[in-house]
């Protein structure tokens, strides 16, 4: 049986909690528990067109007096080399990660790690680009930042397991949405900027926000290809039991989702 599908409302300037020092808050009454287990896999694509120039990123981090640990999960997908994934995976956990523990909402910290690592492209002069995935995780809750098709999905799992001891998936909620030129609502959010899409691409580029591919952002307008990601949030143990919840976040590059569904 197929599990159902949702998605993850955009957080606003309204959404509750926006970050870390409020989550503390609200749990000062309760222990913060939340364990999370990461296991990847990468792969050079079929038929050895180019080196692998996807990356992922796994990092543990806490605020303050370890009362809120968090952590740092995703993954790059690199075009043109693979220099601004590489150099993305090692900065953006650290520079988000930084901003959090100052106190800024999530989605600013994201926003604001986004622009320093366009920065550091540009001081690298390098052409290449990468889109990204990432996942912020702290005391039940996800939050999900996307720039590009790289994609989230977060499986929810009921709290009965079988007698083989295996879960059965309650949700598959999905924590970020595409942003490619051929989408109807990127190529209208393109063209109000004084960009087109031709063929489902902006100059070649089919990924409508990425890091980098300054190749392409010198010839078209600011902002066309964006660097502002879209941040999303879902409470994973809404509704759970003393024994907590469980669930299973796939952060994956279009090398899995052009070929697999989400079920």
């Amino acid at each position: 049986m197929s599990a159902p599908k949702a998605e993850a409302p955009l957080v606003s300037a309204a959404s509750s909690p926006s970050g870390l020092h409020e989550l503390l808050e609200v749990h000062k009454e309760r222990p913060l528990r939340c364990r999370v287990e990461v296991a990847t896999h990468t792969a050079k694509n079929w038929g050895g067109r180019h080196e692998n120039e996807d990356r992922c990123m796994a990092v543990h981090d806490c605020l303050g007096d370890s009362r809120i640990p968090f952590h740092t999960v995703g993954v790059l997908d690199g075009h043109d080399t693979d220099s601004a994934s590489d150099l993305v995976a090692k900065l953006l956990p650290v520079a988000v990660g930084r901003r959090m523990k100052e106190g800024l909402p999530i989605s600013q910290a994201y926003m604001e790690a986004m622009a320093e690592m366009e920065e550091r492209l540009k001081n690298e002069h390098a052409t290449a680009g990468t889109c990204v995935n990432s996942c912020t995780i702290a005391a039940g809750r996800v939050w999900c930042a996307n720039l590009g098709d790289c994609r989230a999905a977060l499986v929810l799992l009921e709290a009965s397991a079988t007698a083989s001891g295996a879960a059965k998936a309650e949700v598959l909620m999905w924590l970020s949405r595409d942003h490619k030129a051929s989408c109807p609502i990127e190529q209208k959010r393109i063209e109000a900027v004084g960009g087109s899409v031709i063929d489902g691409r902006v100059e070649g580029l089919e990924p409508s926000r990425t890091l980098g591919d300054f190749d392409v952002k010198m010839t078209v307008k600011p902002g066309v290809i964006s660097i502002v990601p879209e941040v999303r949030s879902v409470e994973v143990d809404a509704g759970s039991t003393s024994a907590g919840r469980r669930g299973i976040l796939m952060c994956a590059t279009d090398g899995v989702w052009d070929v697999m569904t989400g079920q």
